[in-house]
């Protein structure tokens, strides 16, 4: 209901700015609606299954093997256990400020949404990763470190922020470099302000 409110708001909002004038005219001519056959259906769902096995073996593995090795080496390149010192926490904690008053001001959090960039669905392993869940489930350790107004304003954040690498190659296609650009920032604008005020009502309630 957030994504929908979110999206009908920031049209009203370009419409009235960017976006004046007389709108042009689109038709389109809709095919007559029938009832699915289940041979269709069965193609339908195993392109979506095996689009998300190949993003699964390519994409994630990938993102996750590169989040394990920064994690897993200090600036210097010299392992380290300790991966409050690894290159990983280096970089996100550049970028931890601008999320504390968002909730989730940590690197780990902040690592987690910049492997989102590649797949979404990497977020999860990402934080599997750099929160050591293995031992104790990641549910259990994710659990110790969100409160629930955090974890309310980081699935905000998640929901609104620029889609994966692919998503972005396509718009790119489409519109060109120079809206892709405008639509990345107006994104992550839009998700930080959202997830701030998510998160500072969440305070209230919770």
């Amino acid at each position: 209901m957030i994504g929908i409110l979110v999206a009908v708001l920031m049209g009203l909002i370009l419409k009235s700015t960017l976006f004046r004038g007389t709108p042009a005219p689109f038709i389109i001519e809709l095919p007559p609606y029938r009832w699915p056959t289940p041979h269709n259906v069965a193609i339908q769902v195993w392109e979506k299954i095996k689009d998300f096995l190949e993003r699964a073996v390519t994409i994630i593995l990938l993102a996750t093997v590169v989040i394990w090795f920064l994690g897993s080496f200090d600036p210097k390149f010299y392992w380290t256990a300790d991966s409050s010192q690894s290159i990983l926490a280096m970089l996100g904690g550049l970028f931890a400020p601008l999320f504390l008053p968002l909730g989730f001001g940590n690197w780990q959090a902040i690592t987690s949404l910049v492997s989102g960039f590649m797949a979404k669905e990497s977020i999860i392993s990402t934080m599997a990763v750099v929160y050591k869940a293995a031992d104790q489930g990641l549910q259990t350790v994710l659990q110790s470190i969100f409160t629930p107004a955090s974890a309310f304003s980081f699935l905000i954040f998640v929901l609104l922020y620029p889609p994966c690498i692919a998503s972005i190659s396509t718009m790119n296609k489409e519109v060109g470099a120079k809206w892709t650009g405008f639509a990345i920032v107006l994104e992550l604008a839009t998700a930080w302000i959202v997830s701030f005020l998510a998160y500072h009502i969440a305070l209230l309630i919770l």
